[in-house]
């Protein structure tokens, strides 16, 4: 059914100073910024009506009062209301959160929003199993540097039991906080879809990740970008990911780039999945994670349906083990015409499935310079389909192809600097590390389901 909005009234806001209360249908135009300096704990917007449209026109909300007092909040739209545009302005420096989304809350647009420097969180859409929250769109919208005084995940946006969470030509970027740092966070939510969006530079003391998803169901990121997130920390047990999924199905990634994680004292994977069916990854560029105890370009944990396709997985680096896609207990997994190159660790593998025996499908792939290309084992006497060359040497390159099937492998016998690490076959770090539902041992195991976030 086509909604219509009926404007009731048209109001020219100058608040200045103190709470603004917004209690009728209409369309408010701020006339000045909204500037709270003496309650550390204000709302500084308050939403009471459905049917609202404000445009900011080019003013700020903010918050001037230095505390660690968490519960301040730029504009808070009340349990229960619908059709609401916010617009055109500025969220900064709330000493909480910048735009908290009631339960029973529907239909909130954000377009042409900034918001930056509040230190709980930028957006909080807060949807109960009772009362969701249902359909929020971010339009050209910009999130940093959120989440610095978090309790236990400083994110950009915070989404729990929300429907219908899309976003476009948005940022996601520079939460930070002593913790965990995501971009985003999803629990317990459906049906959401990010396109031209980017999630960079999160960075926390424990772990940072670009987009954290739990417990949620059918996603979808094309033409996305997740850069350098990670956790600089030396500690042990930190983690660094692009896009990292636990107990979630339908989620997909297309045309999308996921580089440059990083945690030099712990594990990095650009596109991490535990616990979850059916993720697929279609036309990436999956580029650069680089970890201290593992690196991973794709990883797969205990999972049902997770595919690869027409992916690009390169330089993948770890001190110690590296892997440009691993699965372990993956069933019915499947990885088709993708490209591994220039895994570097020990041991160093392209495409690893630790499954025993594997129940996946992997075909025509093409790996190349890994220290080892392929570490899969069949039952019986089924083998995996390769054709194998050299680049340099005495074998050559692969004249032809025999099989539709077939992977191709080519290693680099050069020397020096540039020359493979020696890899093995030696998986056991791999399968420790999958033993529980988590890649690391630490605080945050499992954070998905206990986290607490509100």
């Amino acid at each position: 059914m086509k909604k219509i909005l009926i404007i009731l009234a048209t109001t020219i806001l100058s608040p200045l100073y103190g709470e603004e209360l917004i209690f009728a249908p209409g369309l408010y135009f701020f006339g000045s910024n909204v500037v709270n300096s003496g309650d550390p704990s204000a709302t500084l917007v308050r939403i009471s009506a459905s049917n609202v449209i404000i445009d900011l026109s080019g003013h700020i909300i903010q918050q001037d009062i230095l505390t660690s007092d968490t519960t301040s909040v730029g504009i808070f739209i009340e349990p229960g209301v619908t059709d609401v545009t916010i617009q055109n302005g500025l969220i900064s420096t709330i000493n909480g959160t910048g735009i908290v989304v009631s339960p029973g809350c529907a239909d909130i647009v954000l377009k042409n929003i900034s918001i930056n420097g509040c230190s709980y969180c930028g957006i909080d859409c807060r949807g109960t199993a009772t009362a969701e929250v249902d359909s929020v769109s971010c339009v050209n919208c910009s999130i940093e540097e959120c989440g610095t005084l978090a309790p236990n995940i400083g994110v950009g946006v915070a989404a729990t039991y929300t429907r219908a969470l899309f976003a476009s030509d948005s940022y996601f970027s520079q939460s930070r906080s002593t913790n965990l740092a995501a971009g985003i966070y999803c629990s317990h939510c459906t049906s959401c879809d990010f396109s031209s969006c980017k999630f960079s530079n999160n960075r926390g003391g424990t772990g940072g990740i670009g987009a954290y998803i739990a417990d949620s169901s059918d996603f979808r990121f094309e033409n996305c970008t997740l850069l350098r997130n990670g956790c600089p920390s030396v500690s042990p047990n930190t983690i660094g990911c692009g896009i990292r999924i636990e107990s979630s199905s339908n989620i997909m990634l297309v045309d999308t780039t996921i580089a440059a994680s990083y945690a030099p004292t712990g594990n990095a994977t650009n596109v991490s999945s535990i616990n979850s069916s059916a993720i697929g990854l279609l036309d990436c560029i999956i580029i650069g994670a680089t970890g201290g105890t593992y690196a991973a370009g794709i990883y797969a944990g205990n999972g049902t349906a997770c595919a690869a396709m027409n992916c690009i997985i390169q330089g993948t680096s770890s001190t110690g083990t590296a892997h440009g896609i691993a699965y372990s207990n993956v069933a019915a997994g499947y990885l088709r015409n993708n490209s591994v190159l220039n895994t570097r660790g020990t041991p160093a593998v392209g495409i690893i499935d630790t499954t025993t025996p594997s129940a996946s499908l992997i075909a025509e792939n093409y790996a190349f310079n890994n220290g080892t290309n392929y570490v899969v084992t069949y039952s019986g006497s089924v083998t995996l389909p390769l054709v194998v060359g050299e680049f340099s040497g005495t074998t050559g390159l692969p004249e032809h192809v025999a099989g539709m099937l077939d992977n191709v492998s080519v290693t680099y016998q050069a020397t020096g600097a540039g020359a493979p690490v020696a890899a093995d076959s030696d998986t056991s770090l791999i399968v420790t590390l999958t033993a529980t539902t988590s890649l690391i041992t630490s605080p945050l195991a499992g954070i998905g389901a206990t986290i607490g976030l509100f």
